[in-house]
């Protein structure tokens, strides 16, 4: 990988990201930012930096509403420009103390460090990200879910540039090639239990993008809160990404299937308008694909999905309605339906369909595991649940007693949902530091 996590580097034999050394600095004109360099060529570079970061410090913090960032010792936000081996970028902490024990935050000052040969028009990117793991690190340090960091920091470039920038196509895609994953997963894990090579953290920035459309202003208020739902006195994880996931949508179950049922819609005709872009590369990775000749099917999944994860399928030519259900020894469950532009979801593990064309149904694992709170990513075998995904023609002749859709439509019925675009929980200790907080902009 060109761009080393500290827990990677001392695995490769590589001193930890530190403060780079540097021969000269320029300060931003009327915000408390500063760019160092190590090299005289990049002097105008530099002007650039502070510049990119303090749109990043307005859009961010002014309008947005993160946290500001934590002030060190001299009172500016530092960027260091200099020849990093693994090209790209890093963000770190430089105290790991929390400054104000009595702010409800968990905050220490964090300063960036970038390569050299980043790219001119790259650059407002990365410090765009860069900048908003910052904010991170000023709001709750402790928060051992790497996807909440790199998804939120993703978001953000294009909250800071909305006219200009959108996530990187390559980083979703590797996100949606893995939708059995679910929120807690990383490409790191994807590497050494599936040998898949995925910037999926990254490219969670679907989840954050879909949280704050459907549960904020669609600038980035629901990343902000999301944020701010982390926050804690002291060093424990008493606040994870599921509580304060669950407190911002009013309701964490239904979130994660519109999540799981949009999804569906990526890459497509139908994708929605915040994320209309990327063509077929972000195409969802359907686990099995039938014909209605094929018909009952009893699908079990090529990889058990995780905790918040989901397996889907897809019926080609359905002629009739059908019936859709889930059996599995434990868990809890939710199914997607999606087709012609439409979707729907429920809360349960058994679903009548009905409408025309190709249709997508997706299992939802609902549950969620210690990973939430301790950010320990062995922690995922915990909540994987193995199931048997049947689809089926209605059979008219028994009396459907159960449909175990949603009620909590006016009606009562089913909630129809058309065209729906619409570390430890201990003090911090050496594992988390080398583990997670050390926060990467990777590059192919």
């Amino acid at each position: 990988m060109l761009c080393h996590t500290p827990l990677m580097a001392t695995m490769l034999g590589i001193a930890e990201p530190g403060r780079p050394d540097a021969i000269g600095s320029v300060d931003h004109d009327t915000m408390p930012i500063r760019c160092h360099w190590a090299d005289a060529r990049d002097e105008d570079r530099c002007g650039r930096v502070v510049g990119y970061a303090a749109d990043a410090w307005q859009q961010q913090v002014d309008e947005i509403g993160f946290v500001a960032p934590v002030p060190d010792e001299d009172g500016v936000l530092d960027i260091y420009v200099f020849s990093y081996h693994a090209g790209g970028a890093y963000t770190f902490c430089s105290t790991w103390d929390d400054g104000d024990r009595k702010d409800g935050l968990t905050g220490c000052p964090g300063y960036i460090a970038m390569d050299r040969a980043i790219s001119n028009a790259e650059l407002a990117s990365y410090v765009a990200h860069e900048f908003n793991h910052v904010l991170q690190y000023a709001t709750d340090y402790n928060e051992p879910t790497l996807p909440v960091w790199e998804a939120t920091a993703t978001a953000a470039e294009q909250w800071t540039y909305p006219d200009t920038l959108v996530p990187t196509d390559y980083y979703l895609a590797d996100y949606q090639a893995a939708p059995w994953m679910g929120l807690f997963g990383d490409g790191y894990f994807l590497w050494d239990h599936f040998d898949l090579w995925s910037y999926y953290e990254y490219g969670a920035a679907v989840w954050i993008l879909h949280l704050d459309h459907h549960y904020g202003d669609g600038q980035g208020s629901a990343g902000a809160a999301l944020w701010a739902g982390l926050a804690q006195d002291g060093a424990n994880n008493s606040t994870n990404v599921i509580d304060s996931y669950d407190a911002v949508t009013g309701g964490m179950a239904d979130a994660l299937l519109s999540l799981a049922a949009e999804r569906v819609t990526l890459g497509t005709d139908n994708a929605p308008e915040w994320l209309d872009y990327g063509g077929e590369q972000l195409l969802l990775a359907i686990d099995g694909t039938y014909a209605a000749a094929d018909l009952p099917v009893e699908h079990t999944p090529t990889i058990a999905p995780f905790g918040t994860g989901a397996v889907y399928v897809t019926v080609e030519d359905p002629a009739t309605d059908l019936d859709v259900s889930i059996v599995a020894d434990d868990g809890t469950w939710g199914i997607v339906a999606v087709s012609a532009g439409s979707s729907d979801w429920v809360e349960g593990t058994t679903y009548r369909w009905s409408g025309d064309g190709p249709v997508t149904f997706g299992a939802v694992n609902l549950d969620h595991d210690q990973v939430a709170t301790t950010g320990r990513v062995g922690h995922l075998w915990d909540s994987q649940r193995e199931l048997l995904l049947t689809v089926a023609v209605v059979d008219d002749t028994t009396t459907d007693t159960d449909t175990d859709t949603d009620t909590d439509t006016d009606s009562g019925g089913k909630n129809e949902r058309t065209g729906c675009s619409t570390a430890p929980g201990a003090p911090l200790s050496a594992w988390l530091l080398v583990g997670v907080l050390a926060l990467c902009r990777r590059r192919r």
